[in-house]
């Protein structure tokens, strides 16, 4: 899977009827405030990575944790168990049927940070991003294309799906240079639960086996 994660959001609350569409630079307002607003979120998700050398998609599905100032963790449930925990600059992927723990690096360089930025609301979209509007594919709500600023030799776009209730991220799919890419649908989302930093932080059960890897970590 392409750790890129990250990350979150999704459709919080039933849907109110909008007139006409908002001005491009009144809707980033609105997402960069409801981002602003953010604490920390919770939620389920979907993913599906499409690898080109791959014919079929590989499906997930799992819970989101996340927290401002570099704080996430995912809980894979499906096909497979799966635990990535984000604190600060550390990154471990603890794999129980393994009784293993990954120990790497969750660099500022990797293509992963700037999603993780997004999702958590550090990111300035203006500032970061050029977008654009793109054609709904749906009935409801807005569709963005996110092109990074600062070029990124991993990162090519992030496609985005706005919830027009609470303007915030329902879908996110991240496309990498190779075409690789990455889809994120949430669900289920309590936004501000007042999530513990103690949940960000890896206890390894006894017998684990601590692996450090280096370089950093790509999930």
């Amino acid at each position: 899977m392409i750790q890129g994660l990250l990350l979150i959001f999704l459709a919080l609350f039933p849907f109110q009827a909008v007139g006409e569409p908002l001005p491009l630079d009144v809707l980033i307002s609105k997402i960069q405030s409801a981002y602003e607003n953010l604490k920390d979120l919770q939620a389920s998700f979907e993913q599906e990575t499409v690898i080109q050398d791959f014919k079929t998609p590989v499906k997930y599905t799992g819970d989101l944790f996340l927290k401002k100032r570099d704080k996430m963790k995912l809980v894979y449930r499906h096909p497979k168990k799966e635990e990535l925990f984000i604190n600060g600059n550390q990154l471990i992927t603890y794999l129980p049927d393994q009784h293993q723990a990954i120990k790497g690096i969750f660099s500022k360089d990797q293509e992963s940070k700037l999603p993780v930025r997004l999702l958590s609301g550090e990111a300035i979209l203006g500032k970061e991003f050029n977008i654009t509007r793109q054609e709904a594919k749906h009935s409801t709500g807005y569709e963005l294309l996110l092109i990074p600023r600062q070029k990124d030799e991993n990162l090519e776009k992030i496609e985005v799906k706005i919830d027009p209730s609470t303007y915030l991220i329902q879908k996110l799919r991240l496309v990498q240079t190779n075409q690789n890419s990455s889809s994120f649908s949430f669900s289920k989302a309590q936004v501000n639960p007042g999530l513990k930093d103690p949940l960000f932080t890896f206890t390894p059960p006894e017998g684990t086996e601590i692996i450090q890897a280096f370089p950093p970590l790509n999930k």
